[in-house]
C-alpha cells in the first residue's frame, strides 16, 4: 500500500488526503497507515495550509534515493566508530527516526534506577540477531561485545558531533519550497525604501537563509552544545541560560503518532542521569554523508594525481575541516559575487593544529626527495588575483645578471636563456660556471615551525607543496601574517568543479572517443565556433569531427545554434555554431544514471524471481549452513549463479551511485 501511495506521489507532485483516495483506491484507513509509513521513514512531506486548513503530501525523493547508499553508510560508520555504530545507524535507516528511549529498550539496556514495563519493550530489527553474536573468541580469551547502555549513549554522542545523525524537528517534514514559505511567514518582508531598497533586501535574504540553516542543522547555540558534550563518568552538561527555556508545545497533527515527541519540540540535552534525553528523537544527516563521500573521493583523486602518501596527508586535512562542514553545497552563504571572494572565507586548518594532528610523520618523510627550502618560490601558490597584481607590479623589474670581465658575451648566451622559467633558472644556478652568477627576485619563504619536536612537521611540508602546487589546486596556502598565523585552505567549490569536469570527460571518452573529448575542452574554452575553426584547432578530419558532433548532438551532450545570413533563412547561408553547456551535459548525465540504476534494480528483482523457490528455501534457518545438506546440486548451482549476477547488478549501481553524487551532491 505504501508503494502504491509513493507511485502515485512521483506520478501527480503534491495532492491533499481526498485527491490520494481517489488516485490510489484505497480506503481512509489504509492510506491513513501508508502516509505514516511513508512520513516515519522521511518518504513524504507534509504540510497544513493556514489559510484553508489543507494537509499536503509530496514525495520526498532526496531521501528515496539514498535508500540506495544506505550499505555505504553502514559501512563508512563501521570503518571508523565500529560495528556497533554501524548497527545503531543500520536500525534508523529503517526506522526513519527513533527515540533514544527506544533505541535503549530495543537493546534491553535500562538504567539502573528506572523501570520499563516488559509490554513497552519492542526490538528494532537486527538488533539481537543470530548474526550478531554478543561474545567473540579472541587468543583463546572470551570477549564479552554485549552492549551496555554507557556504550549506546557514547555512540549516540559520537554521531551527534560528527553531524552523521541529527535531532528531528518539524522543518524535517516540509519540503525546501515550504520551509522557505514559512521563514518569509515568520520574517515579513521589511518596507523598502528606494533609497536602502538593496541593502534591507539582501539584509532579509540573510535573516530567510540563516532562519532555514537553523531549522534544518540546528542553531549556532544548539550545535555548539552538541559539540560540548564530553565523554566519561560525568558527562553533565553547563547548560546555558538561552537553552533553559520552557519546552513548547507543538499543535501539529500527526505530531503523537509520527515525530514520536508526543507535542514536544525537544532539544540535545543531558538528563540528570548523565546520559542523553530519552525524549529525544534523531534520525540520518544525508547532506553530512555526502560531505564525508566528497572527502573521500578528493582523496582518491589526490592519489591518482600525487601519490599514496601524499593523499594520506590530504584525507587528514580533509577530516580535520568535516567537522566544520555542514552540506556541501553552501547556498546563498554569501551574496556578493562569488568571483570576489576571499581566500580568507574558505575552510582552514593552521601548521600548528597538522603538526599537532600529524605528530608521527616517520611514514611521510622518504615518500618523496627532499629539496633545499631556499629554491621553493612560495608566490606561485597565491591566488589568481594576486599573482596578477604581483605580475603588473613586477613587469617592469628586469632580471639582475652580473657577468665577470673574463667571460665573452658568446658564452653568456649559450649558457643563459632569459625567456626560461624562473624556477628552472635557480634550480640550475649551481651548474653554472663560477664566473657567472644569477642573482634571482626576491621570494617569500616559509618559516620554520616552531614545535616540540624539531623537525616533526619538516616530512610534511614537502606534501603540503605538492598539494598546493598541483594543476587542481588541492590545497591553497595562505602565508603568516603579523595577526595571523600560516594556514592552509581548501576550496571545496573549485574542487568539486574540477570532479565534475573529470567525470564529464571520462563519459564522454568512453562513450565517443578520445577525439571527442578533444572537442569539448576545445568548445569549453573558446566558446561557440562553427566546423571550420574546429577543424583547424582540433586536427581532426572533418567528416570524423562531423560524425562525433553530430552524435554527440544527438545525446544531448552539445547544442547546435543556427545563425542566418539572410531573412529568408536559407540553409547555404546559415552559420552554425556549436557549443558546450557544462549544466546541461551535467543534467543529462545525471537523467541517463537514474535511468540506468532503475532497471538495474528491475532487472536484480526479475533475477531474484527467477530463483525465488531456492533462495526462499536457502534462508531458511534449518538450511543456513547446512545448504550441501539439504539443496541439491542443481539448486545450489542456481544459487551461486544468482548470487554473482545479483552481486555484479549492484556492484555497477554502486558505482553509477558515486557519478550520481559527484554531478548532483558535490
Amino acid at each position: 500500500m505504501s508503494k502504491r501511495v509513493f507511485k502515485e506521489l512521483l506520478c501527480y507532485g503534491r495532492l491533499s488526503f481526498p485527491g490520494l483516495l481517489h488516485h490510489t483506491g484505497l480506503t481512509s484507513r489504509q492510506l491513513r497507515h501508508s502516509l505514516t509509513v511513508l512520513i516515519q521513514q522521511h518518504l513524504a512531506y507534509w504540510t497544513t495550509s493556514a489559510e484553508d486548513n489543507t494537509t499536503l503530501y509530496e514525495a520526498n525523493q532526496e531521501t528515496s534515493y539514498a535508500l540506495v547508499r544506505s550499505g555505504k553508510y553502514v559501512q563508512w560508520t563501521e570503518d571508523r566508530y565500529g560495528d556497533f555504530a554501524g548497527g545503531v545507524v543500520s536500525n534508523l535507516l529503517l526506522l526513519g527516526h527513533a527515540r533514544v528511549g527506544d533505541l535503549a529498550q530495543a537493546y534491553k539496556l535500562v538504567l539502573p534506577n528506572e523501570k520499563h514495563s516488559q509490554e513497552a519493550t519492542h526490538d528494532l530489527p537486527n538488533s539481537n540477531s543470530p548474526e550478531t553474536p554478543k561474545t567473540k573468541q579472541v587468543n583463546c580469551e572470551t570477549v564479552d561485545h554485549s552492549p551496555t547502555l554507557e556504550s549506546l549513549h557514547l555512540t549516540l554522542w559520537d554521531l551527534l558531533k560528527a553531524g552523521l545523525i541529527v535531532t528531528v524537528n518539524e522543518s524535517h517534514f516540509r519540503s525546501d519550497a515550504d520551509n522557505k514559505i514559512e521563514a518569509e511567514r515568520e520574517i515579513p518582508h521589511p518596507k523598502l525604501k528606494w533609497k536602502f531598497k538593496k541593502d534591507e533586501e539582501l539584509d532579509w535574504e540573510r535573516n530567510i537563509q540563516q532562519k532555514l540553516e537553523d531549522w534544518k542543522h540546528g542553531s549556532e547555540a544548539e550545535r555548539n552544545e552538541i559539540n560540548s558534550l564530553q565523554r566519561g563518568k560525568k558527562r553533565l552538561l553547563e547548560i546555558s541560560e538561552s537553552s533553559n527555556s520552557k519546552r513548547q508545545r507543538l499543535n501539529l497533527p500527526l505530531t503523537k503518532a509520527v515525530v514520536g515527541t508526543h507535542g514536544y519540540d525537544f532539544d540535545p540535552k543531558i538528563s540528570e542521569t548523565g546520559f542523553l534525553t530519552e525524549n529525544l528523537v534523531l534520525r540520518i544527516n544525508h547532506d553530512k554523508f555526502a560531505v564525508v563521500t566528497r572527502n573521500q573521493r578528493l582523496m582518491e583523486l589526490a592519489d591518482k594525481s600525487i601519490g599514496t602518501a601524499t593523499s594520506k596527508v590530504y584525507a587528514e586535512i580533509l577530516r580535520k575541516l568535516e567537522g566544520n562542514m555542514l552540506q556541501c553545497k553552501e547556498e546563498a552563504r554569501s551574496f556578493e559575487d562569488p568571483d570576489e571572494r576571499d581566500m580568507n572565507s574558505l575552510p582552514q586548518v593552521s601548521t600548528q593544529e597538522l603538526a599537532a594532528l600529524l605528530q608521527d610523520s616517520t611514514d611521510f618523510a622518504g615518500a618523496i626527495g627532499q629539496v633545499d627550502p631556499d629554491k621553493i618560490d612560495l608566490t606561485v601558490f597565491d591566488h589568481p588575483k594576486k599573482l596578477r597584481r604581483k605580475a603588473s607590479a613586477d613587469s617592469d623589474k628586469p632580471m639582475e645578471i652580473t657577468v665577470v670581465d673574463d667571460v665573452s658575451s658568446e658564452e653568456d648566451e649559450d649558457e643563459i636563456d632569459y625567456n626560461s622559467d624562473k624556477s628552472e633558472i635557480v634550480s640550475n644556478a649551481e651548474s653554472l660556471p663560477s664566473s657567472l652568477s644569477i642573482t634571482p627576485p626576491s621570494k617569500t619563504t616559509i618559516a620554520p615551525l616552531a614545535a616540540s619536536k624539531p623537525g616533526a612537521f619538516s616530512a610534511l611540508r614537502p606534501h603540503l607543496l605538492l598539494l598546493c602546487e598541483h594543476h587542481h589546486h588541492f590545497l591553497h596556502h595562505l602565508p603568516r601574517t603579523s595577526s595571523t598565523p600560516e594556514k592552509w585552505a581548501v576550496d571545496f567549490s573549485a574542487l568539486s568543479t574540477t570532479l565534475l569536469d573529470i567525470t564529464l570527460a571520462q563519459t564522454i571518452s568512453a562513450r565517443f572517443g578520445p577525439l571527442a573529448t578533444r572537442l569539448v575542452n576545445i568548445l569549453a574554452a573558446r566558446g561557440k565556433l562553427d566546423e571550420k575553426t574546429l577543424t583547424a584547432l582540433g586536427l581532426i578530419n572533418q567528416k570524423t569531427m562531423r560524425s562525433l558532433l553530430t552524435a554527440m548532438h544527438q545525446s544531448g551532450y552539445l547544442q547546435l545554434q543556427e545563425i542566418p545570413r539572410e531573412t529568408n533563412r536559407q540553409p547555404s547561408r546559415t552559420l552554425y555554431l556549436w557549443a558546450w553547456d557544462a549544466e546541461r551535459a551535467r543534467a543529462k548525465l545525471l537523467e541517463e544514471c537514474y535511468a540506468t540504476i532503475a532497471k538495474l534494480v528491475r532487472r536484480a528483482r526479475v533475477e531474484r524471481e527467477q530463483v525465488r523457490e531456492t533462495v526462499e528455501k536457502a534462508s531458511r534457518t534449518d538450511v543456513v549452513g547446512r545448504e550441501d545438506e539439504f539443496l541439491g546440486e542443481g539448486e545450489r548451482r542456481a544459487l551461486e549463479e544468482w548470487k554473482a549476477r545479483e552481486e555484479r547488478i549492484w556492484g555497477e549501481v554502486g558505482r553509477l551511485d558515486e557519478v550520481v553524487g559527484i554531478v548532483r551532491d558535490f
